[in-house]
């Protein structure tokens, strides 16, 4: 489910303003910022699995070349698969993790109207103990704000599949970006600024994982 953009800008203003004790809004226009990102290609990669949804490449997300932007620790690197989770053909590496190895994603253009994400992953157990901590991490805001978004479990994922649809975090972040300035928002004299590019960080606990086929939803429809 998607949120109107009128609720998020009130619930970011609203968020900031109880954070920092502010109130009294002039009845300035506040706007969110929001829209599609420049020089994003968009496609359907998840139709076969009834979602329609438009989504957009996280940049080197597919793992078929160099991971310009991209941070591997703990062995995580790609290895040859030739499994075509997408079914366009081409598909012939994947993302491998290790126990404990982390794989945090180059950055990723996102406004208010990009909710979700998704990629397709396996467990190479299904232990129980075996699990992926995906996380979202947005360096413009002051701290930076990490925000977990998924523990998915091997005992479910041995097999190649799609995670269900994944929060970006992009309205926290963006409360996290307002939270210094919101009584100058809220006297109109600021804009509401945008949380910045997103990066995904996936970490392998407890097992080995794959990853592979990393997109972006934008609010399309």
């Amino acid at each position: 489910m998607t949120i109107p953009r009128r609720a998020l800008t009130a619930t970011v203003v609203a968020a900031a303003a109880l954070a920092t004790g502010a109130s009294g809004a002039s009845g300035a226009v506040l706007a969110l910022p929001a829209g599609l990102c420049d020089r994003q290609a968009f496609s359907t990669p998840f139709a076969a699995l009834g979602d329609t949804a438009a989504y957009a490449p996280v940049p080197g997300g597919d793992f078929e070349g160099k991971l310009t932007g991209w941070t591997l620790t703990g062995g995580a690197a790609t290895v040859t698969d030739r499994v075509d989770n997408l079914g366009k053909g081409g598909d012939t590496r994947a993302l491998s993790l290790p126990v404990g190895a982390t794989a945090t994603s180059a950055l990723m253009c996102v406004t208010t109207d990009y909710p979700y994400f998704r990629f397709f992953t396996r467990s190479k157990s299904t232990s129980i103990l075996s699990n992926l901590r995906v996380d979202v991490i947005y360096e413009a805001t002051t701290p930076v704000t990490v925000i977990p978004v998924a523990l998915l479990n091997g005992s479910k994922m041995g097999a190649w599949q799609a995670t269900p649809q994944l929060t970006t975090g992009v309205v926290l972040a963006t409360i996290a970006a307002n939270l210094s300035a919101a009584q100058q928002i809220l006297a109109g004299t600021k804009p509401i600024v945008g949380a910045g590019p997103m990066r995904v960080r996936v970490t392998a606990i407890g097992g080995v994982w794959e990853a592979d086929s990393l997109y972006v939803d934008p609010r399309m429809r």
